[in-house]
C-alpha cells in the first residue's frame, strides 16, 4: 500500500546515502593511491639514473684495469730485457698485472649484477608508469561518480517525499470516506425515523420540522465531504502522474 511504498522510498534514500559515503571513501583512497604511484615512479626514475651512473663508473674501472694490465705487461717485457737487474721490477709488474686482472673480473661481476638490477628497475618503472596513466583521470571519474550519486540521492529523496504525500493523501481519503459513511448512516437513520414518524399520527409537527432540519444539515455536510473528497482525488491523480 501507500505506507509500504513510503517506507521503501525512505529505505532507498538511506541506501543511496550509504553508497555515497562508500564511494567517497573509495575515491579518496584512489586519489591517495595515485599520489603514491606517482611518487614511486619518480623514485624508480632516480634509481634508473643512479644505475646508469654506476654502469659508467664500472666501465671506467674496466678501462683502467685494461690499461694497467697493458702497462704491467710492457713493464714485464722491459724487465726481462734488463736481465738480472730487472727481476725485482718484473715481480712488481706481475703483481700489478694480477691486481688489474682481479679488478677487471670484479668490474665484470658488478656489471652483471647491476644489469639484472637495472632490468628489474626498468620493468618496475614501466609498471608504475602504466599505473600512473590508469589513475591519471581518477579525479574526473570521481567527480562524475559523485555527481551521479548525488543525482540518485536527490531523486530518491524526491520519490520518498512524493510517496509520503501519497500516503498522507490516502490516509486523509480514508478519513473522509469514513466521515461520509457516518453522514450517510445518519441520513439513513433520520429517514427511517421520518418513515416511522409518518406512521405515528401522534408525533408533533415541531418534532417533524426538527427532524427535517437535521436531515438537511446532514445532507449538506455529506455534500461538502463529497466535494472535498473529489478535490483530494484530483490532487492524488496529479501526484501519481
Amino acid at each position: 500500500d501507500a505506507g509500504e511504498a513510503a517506507s521503501a522510498s525512505l529505505r532507498a534514500v538511506q541506501l543511496a546515502g550509504e553508497h555515497q559515503v562508500t564511494v567517497a571513501t573509495a575515491v579518496d583512497r584512489l586519489v591517495s593511491a595515485k599520489g603514491i604511484v606517482a611518487e614511486s615512479s619518480a623514485q624508480f626514475g632516480d634509481l634508473q639514473q643512479g644505475a646508469r651512473r654506476i654502469t659508467e663508473f664500472i666501465q671506467v674501472i674496466r678501462d683502467l684495469a685494461d690499461q694497467t694490465n697493458l702497462l704491467a705487461l710492457n713493464a714485464g717485457i722491459e724487465a726481462a730485457r734488463a736481465g738480472e737487474e730487472g727481476k725485482g721490477f718484473a715481480v712488481v709488474a706481475e703483481e700489478i698485472r694480477r691486481l688489474a686482472a682481479q679488478s677487471a673480473r670484479a668490474s665484470e661481476d658488478a656489471n652483471t649484477i647491476l644489469t639484472g638490477f637495472a632490468s628489474q628497475t626498468d620493468r618496475a618503472t614501466r609498471q608504475m608508469e602504466r599505473g600512473r596513466d590508469m589513475l591519471g583521470d581518477v579525479e574526473s571519474l570521481a567527480a562524475s561518480a559523485m555527481k551521479a550519486l548525488a543525482t540518485i540521492l536527490e531523486a530518491s529523496q524526491s520519490a520518498a517525499d512524493w510517496s509520503r504525500r501519497i500516503a498522507e493523501g490516502a490516509h486523509e481519503q480514508e478519513r473522509f470516506v469514513g466521515a461520509a459513511r457516518d453522514r450517510a448512516g445518519r441520513i439513513d437513520e433520520i429517514s427511517r425515523r421520518n418513515r416511522d414518524g409518518s406512521d405515528e399520527v401522534s408525533r408533533s409537527a415541531a418534532e417533524q420540522a426538527g427532524a427535517l432540519q437535521e436531515l438537511e444539515l446532514a445532507t449538506r455536510e455529506l455534500r461538502e465531504l463529497a466535494t472535498r473528497l473529489a478535490d483530494l482525488t484530483r490532487r492524488l491523480t496529479r501526484i501519481e502522474r
